[in-house]
């Protein structure tokens, strides 16, 4: 088979978007809201691929609604804090799919910084690269910037789902 991963990739995803609306069933979550950002080149756009697989899921369930999709351009603290606030209105349960560890811990640090790592909330890590959940909350760059705690306070408020 010459295009052998490109198969079983799409399998990969819709199996993923499948276990998240058993898991919002199972719960009875019925308005969803996505936020995801694609790192990769349009060639591998695993956050895409599974954010489509979960909307049309989500088109065939008559008891969920997505209320809000949000595709980041770019991945600031003032981007990400600027869909939050948007997203405080419409939406409790929250799918999100970055596929770099600096977005994600960016990600989960203006989740803390807008004071969203309550109990209120449920956020739910989609793992598009099946590496698991390591300590992304710790910066590793040259010139820490002090927020490692913001990100993990964040960090232990998400659900991660990660099929493998």
């Amino acid at each position: 088979m010459r295009y052998k991963s490109i198969f079983f990739f799409t399998t990969f995803c819709f199996s993923e978007a499948q276990t998240l609306v058993r898991l919002f069933n199972r719960f009875e979550w019925q308005e969803i809201a996505v936020l995801y950002y694609a790192s990769r080149s349009n060639l591998i756009p695993r956050c895409s691929l599974v954010i489509n697989d979960l909307e049309i899921t989500l088109d065939n369930d008559r008891n969920m609604t997505l209320v809000y999709r949000k595709q980041f351009m770019n991945i600031t603290n003032s981007t990400f804090r600027s869909a939050l606030k948007s997203l405080k209105e419409v939406s409790r349960v929250i799918v999100v799919c970055l596929d770099s560890d600096e977005a994600r811990r960016g990600f989960m640090i203006a989740v803390a910084e807008e004071e969203m790592d309550q109990n209120e909330y449920v956020w739910i890590m989609v793992e598009s690269r099946r590496a698991g959940f390591k300590n992304i909350w710790v910066d590793t760059s040259p010139e820490p910037d002090g927020k490692d705690s913001l990100a993990l306070r964040a960090a232990r408020k998400f659900l991660v789902v990660c099929h493998n």
